[in-house]
């Protein structure tokens, strides 16, 4: 079902993402990414609907000593599809490296909400949208094609690259996955 996805809406993502950030620039906003942005509003979210991909994307961070924890939602503008995760970031894991740990849950409980409520809330809002869990847009790599406004991986691209943004995850950094 993803490959085709890919493959259906591959062609309209720059076009798509040049109209985004034009009404962007010209201070239109867009209605239902308003509607989430009001869900948020006291959680301190930084808005990353300016962000060049065919989505749009909001963060919430909680830092707490040596390590920052965040959760990030993904509703991509074409494709009726949206995902959203807690991701925690160890800095210092070991000499060099950084380990990301993505999951459905935080244990920290500095967050206002539940996956539960925000997934309820995105379909209210964006009717007809599938949310994808998280854990099957990391699981795997895939090789085929390049994800848009990327290079060419050895190790080959998350499927969430695909559909949302590069994901920023370097070599030698470890991911942990949980449902």
């Amino acid at each position: 079902m993803l490959k085709k996805l890919n493959e259906e809406f591959k062609n309209r993502w720059g076009p798509l993402t040049e109209k985004k950030i034009n009404l962007l620039i010209e201070g239109a906003g867009n209605p239902k990414w308003e509607k989430i942005l009001e869900f948020f509003q006291n959680d301190g979210l930084s808005d990353y609907s300016y962000i060049q991909s065919p989505s749009n994307a909001l963060f919430i961070p909680k830092v707490i000593p040596n390590k920052e924890t965040g959760f990030y939602l993904y509703i991509h503008l074409e494709a009726p599809i949206f995902t959203c995760f807690f991701k925690k970031i160890h800095f210092g894991f070991s000499s060099n490296n950084t380990r990301y740990t993505i999951s459905s849950s935080s244990r920290e409980r500095k967050f206002d909400f539940t996956l539960i409520e925000v997934i309820q809330r995105v379909k209210e809002t964006y009717l007809g949208y599938h949310y994808l869990p998280h854990h099957l847009l990391f699981q795997n790599r895939v090789d085929w094609g390049l994800p848009m406004g990327t290079y060419e991986k050895e190790d080959g691209y998350f499927i969430f690259e695909y559909f949302f943004e590069v994901f920023h995850f370097t070599e030698g950094d470890e991911m942990v996955i949980l449902k």
